[in-house]
């Protein structure tokens, strides 16, 4: 069983209409979802922050269960906070 869903989604071209159609068919879940801003390496700070900026509004708007970050496996950024994110999806499935 689930207990999340981390959608990738490339920081240059984000929310795509199949991006939409996996948050609209996991919302009746009524479980988190974590989006992962990847590549955000390729964009300078002011472009990432932006981009970071319009998701997140985005997404409490539309889907508020879920919760955004920036990511580049290249550089590891974001590696810290993504681990904590589905440790504490884990450890709550452990709880229950």
């Amino acid at each position: 069983e689930l207990c999340g869903l981390v959608v990738i989604m490339d920081s240059r071209h984000p929310l795509t209409e199949l991006d939409e159609n996996m948050l609209d068919w996991f919302a009746p879940t009524g479980k988190p979802v974590h989006i992962l801003l990847t590549k955000s390496d390729k964009l300078n700070r002011q472009q990432a922050t932006q981009t970071l900026r319009e998701v997140k509004a985005y997404v409490a708007e539309h889907f508020p269960f879920c919760s955004v970050q920036l990511f580049s496996s290249l550089k590891k950024i974001g590696m810290e906070e993504a681990e904590a994110v589905i440790a504490g999806w884990l450890a709550a499935d452990e709880e229950e």
